[in-house]
């Protein structure tokens, strides 16, 4: 393990010795609210906060996508790093040498080796592209890319678009200087025997560059289609390249906290294309199927993506390979749509023939996720037999099973309701029989304030929007006790799910201090089954018990005035409160929207 190879006791020490929140702040602002630090997630497209740091626990969280951890997971989340190189920064800044043994020093030259992979690919990718622009052996490539593609010199530049020249040894020369080592590690050289040769030779080269503008790998096309070389090839997976991780665009889009939309495409040339067209926000796969890794990134960049494929029965399918990788981020905060073009074009061939303003049409009539999966069961007839809509949901509950609860789900759920003509509650029970959340459920008759408890125990992440009137209650309204307790406890801890929940208040030392039997009727709320309704409906739930929690406030006050009137005078503040109290109708509590 990494973290074998720096002693426990110095990761600890320097832990507790960094401020997360000095080391946040280098990268972006964060605001103090109350104890705690918010800002928007960097890891994910938000418009309201909801990235909390805190500075006692020296931990953040975020209610949003569910990102935690403390200042070393950060860096190494935020910065795109191992754990090891995110030790070394927080030692550097502390200005602390780490301590070293055999295992440090194998670890050091790994992380040395990783350092100069990145050196060394910057130095090659340089190379690429001065023979591209200066050497007169690349007239070809030259040809090839501003006369059939139709590229700009601008855009040349700005890709680092180079060439490999066949045969070059003067080339092979410069690289040899570099280091054979890595060369051959980097899948840039290839040693044959005796013979050493650059595996892209002959080939336009595209250099694949991370989100911080590292050269991590090359792609090359080949300018002859010769059938018995492959059309592309790219470089072999490294310690600083993984195709599952990286998408090409990644650096050269426009730096934007938020796109509008992301087109994803295939290939290089269509992203380069559309760029110099003027459709900017636009990445590409590196021809792989789609991985959660990719699709992540793409999340950080616009939380509507836009996939494009071929219009034929092949680009269908592609869709379905997909499907098992998106489905389950469709929480209800991504929007994903799908574009297909006609037969026998992509986006290049398209874009050059029909112009800029009939891809936007076709970028404005994209197909939504939601429309897709409907439209692919369900044919146009009207009518169908009970067979077809059996056999119809049979196929579909696999599908459903992968996205996970929240607003898109119960959406796609409303709509398969509709065509099947069955109630959406049954419809779900019929889909999740055989998951515990059904089995274990009890069904209980529980009021309105232990309803809005339920909820908050399987929902903690509402407990964040509630504030309530601090107020000494009577030991008869326990419920409203216990509603109380549990909001300011939800308030001081950044909770996720009730399984955190129960395992913090289940202790016997917690902020509520609570007597057994209470425990027991929160442990009971915790498995209580609650009607599927939306965020919504939940929220304005529990508004209504804060509702009463302010009007019991207000009736509470009242009677403590009235007893201090009979004894002593009241002051000027008390008599205001006395006849605002009489007067007016307690103001509605909101949960904040």
């Amino acid at each position: 393990m990494l973290k074998n190879k720096i002693t426990r006791e110095f990761i600890q020490y320097i832990v507790n010795k960094v401020n997360i929140i000095d080391i946040i702040n280098m990268r972006f602002l964060l605001i103090k609210r109350g104890e705690n630090y918010i800002a928007c997630c960097p890891f994910h497209n938000e418009k309201t906060p909801s990235f909390t740091v805190s500075e006692v626990k020296q931990f953040y969280y975020c209610f949003g996508c569910g990102k935690h951890g403390n200042v070393i997971h950060f860096i190494m989340k935020y910065d795109h790093i191992s754990f090891f190189e995110a030790v070394i920064q927080i030692a550097n800044i502390l200005h602390l040498k780490i301590p070293r043994n055999k295992k440090f020093y194998i670890q050091e030259r790994l992380y040395q080796e990783k350092k100069n992979l990145f050196l060394y690919l910057e130095r090659i990718r340089k190379l690429y592209h001065s023979n591209l622009e200066n050497n007169y052996c690349s007239k070809k490539a030259q040809e090839y890319i501003k006369n059939k593609r139709g590229l700009k010199l601008e855009t040349i530049k700005y890709f680092s678009i180079g060439y490999s020249i066949i045969n070059d040894f003067s080339f092979i020369r410069k690289l040899s200087k570099i280091d054979v080592y890595f060369l051959i590690k980097a899948g840039i050289l290839v040693k044959n025997k005796e013979k050493i040769y650059d595996i892209f030779q002959g080939r336009i080269i595209f250099p694949i560059r991370n989100i911080y503008g590292k050269t991590i790998g090359f792609g090359g096309r080949i300018l002859n289609n010769i059938q018995k070389y492959p059309k592309y090839i790219n470089s072999p997976e490294t310690e600083i390249y993984q195709k599952k991780n990286s998408i090409y665009g990644v650096y050269e889009i426009p730096k934007k906290k938020n796109h509008h939309y992301l087109l994803v495409v295939e290939g290089y040339i269509d992203v380069i294309t559309l760029f110099e067209f003027g459709i900017k926000s636009v990445v590409a796969t590196l021809g792989t199927a789609l991985t959660l890794q990719q699709l992540q990134k793409m999340y950080q960049l616009s939380k509507k993506i836009i996939f494009c494929f071929d219009g034929d029965e092949s680009g269908r399918k592609a869709i379905w390979k997909i499907l098992n990788i998106i489905l389950p981020t469709m929480d209800g905060n991504y929007e994903i749509l799908f574009l297909f073009f006609p037969k026998e074009y992509d986006p290049d061939s398209y874009l050059r023939k029909f112009g800029k303003k009939m891809f936007k049409i076709l970028i404005n009539n994209a197909i939504p996720l939601s429309n897709f999966l409907i439209k692919s069961f369900f044919s146009q007839n009207i009518y169908l037999s009970l067979d077809k809509k059996a056999k119809i949901l049979n196929k579909i509950i696999p599908i459903i099973k992968l996205i996970p609860k929240g607003s898109f789900l119960i959406f796609i759920l409303e709509s398969l309701s509709t065509k099947i003509t069955i109630h959406i509650d049954i419809l779900y029970k019929i889909i999740y029989e055989d998951f515990s959340y059904f089995v274990n459920k009890k069904s209980i008759k529980i009021n309105p304030i232990q309803r809005a408890i339920a909820y908050l125990i399987q929902n903690p992440k509402l407990g964040r929007y509630i504030n309530i009137p601090k107020i000494e209650i009577q030991k008869k309204e326990k419920d409203l006790y216990l509603f109380q307790n549990l909001c300011s406890f939800l308030k001081k801890n950044i909770i996720s799910n009730n399984e955190d929940f129960l395992s913090i208040f289940m202790k016997d030392k917690n902020e509520i201090c609570i007597k057994k039997e209470e425990k027991d009727l929160f442990a009971q709320l915790s498995n209580v089954e609650l009607p599927l309704k939306k965020l919504k409906d939940i929220k304005y739930e529990i508004e209504n018990i804060c509702t009463k929690f302010y009007t019991y406030s207000n009736k509470i006050k009242l009677e403590q005035l009235i007893i201090k009137s009979k004894s002593n005078k009241l002051s000027e503040i008390e008599k205001k409160q006395f006849f605002q109290i009489i007067k007016k109708k307690a103001n509605r509590f909101e949960i904040k929207k």
